[in-house]
Order: structure tokens, then C-alpha cells, then sequence
């Protein structure tokens, strides 16, 4: 869900914000994901659905 949310605000002030936001609670966990990690991540999923759509 937070994935999609993400998706959504893509190319925005507010999805970089987002990024930082999942990384920083994410990390708080100890899982280590910095933003970009998780920003390369929402790209592959990104790509993958404009392949899907095409």
C-alpha cells in the first residue's frame, strides 16, 4: 500500500518526501534501506508497469 502511495506522487516534491519518510521509519526498524535503495527499487516497479501497459 505504502508502495503504491509512492507510485502515485512519483516526480513530485512530495514523492521524494515520501522516499525520505519510508526510509527514515524503515531504518528506525534496523532494516538499513536508505533512500536510494528504496527510490531504485520503486523505479524497476515503475519501469515494470509501463512494460505491462505497453
Amino acid at each position: 500500500m505504502i508502495g503504491e502511495l509512492i507510485f502515485l506522487f512519483l516526480g513530485t516534491g512530495l514523492g521524494i518526501v515520501l522516499n525520505s519518510a519510508v526510509a527514515k521509519h524503515h531504518r528506525g526498524k534496523g532494516s538499513g534501506r536508505t533512500v536510494a535503495e528504496i527510490r531504485d527499487r520503486i523505479q524497476r516497479e515503475h519501469r515494470g508497469r509501463h512494460w505491462r501497459i505497453a
